[in-house]
């Protein structure tokens, strides 16, 4: 992660009200997802964007979705409280969306055959697709998809 964000980024603190907050690290091109809705800055629950640029006060935020034509600019004391960061999501969390771009899917030995269709069908290209096997599971992990959300 030190080689994506560089030198030029700024640390907030986590939401101590979310116990799946985590202390983030900003930076441009950082890959977010919305964990929740919020009508303020007219985000929904899921939605996923790229920092587009920041200082201590606002984060710009962009999105590839066609109906979201402009940037959001949210206060970046509330970002911990709105997004996660998108670097790896689950398989149920990615059910509903479309990469044009590649992806990694972990623990492929494992998964039965309704996720290994979901994981499968996210993809616009058979190429994109990206298998990350073990060996030998040692124990159960949330199993999940990874986007290079950065190469867009």
């Amino acid at each position: 992660m030190l080689q994506l964000r560089g030198n030029n980024y700024i640390t907030l603190k986590k939401c101590e009200a979310d116990k799946n907050s985590q202390e983030i690290y900003v930076y441009e091109k950082l890959p977010l997802i919305a964990c929740k809705t919020n009508g303020d800055y007219g985000i929904v629950n899921g939605e996923e964007f790229i920092v587009k640029s920041f200082n201590e006060k606002f984060i710009i935020l962009k999105s590839d979705d066609p109906k979201i034509s402009k940037d959001i600019s949210v206060k970046a004391a509330d970002l911990t409280k709105i997004f996660y960061p998108a670097y790896c999501l689950t398989i149920h969390r990615v059910q509903g969306t479309t990469f044009d771009g590649p992806y990694k899917i972990f623990e492929w030995e494992i998964l039965d055959n309704k996720l290994k269709y979901v994981a499968l069908s996210r993809s616009t290209h058979k190429n994109n697709i990206n298998f990350v096997t073990l060996q030998k599971p040692k124990r159960y992990t949330p199993t999940v998809v990874c986007v290079d959300m950065t190469a867009k």
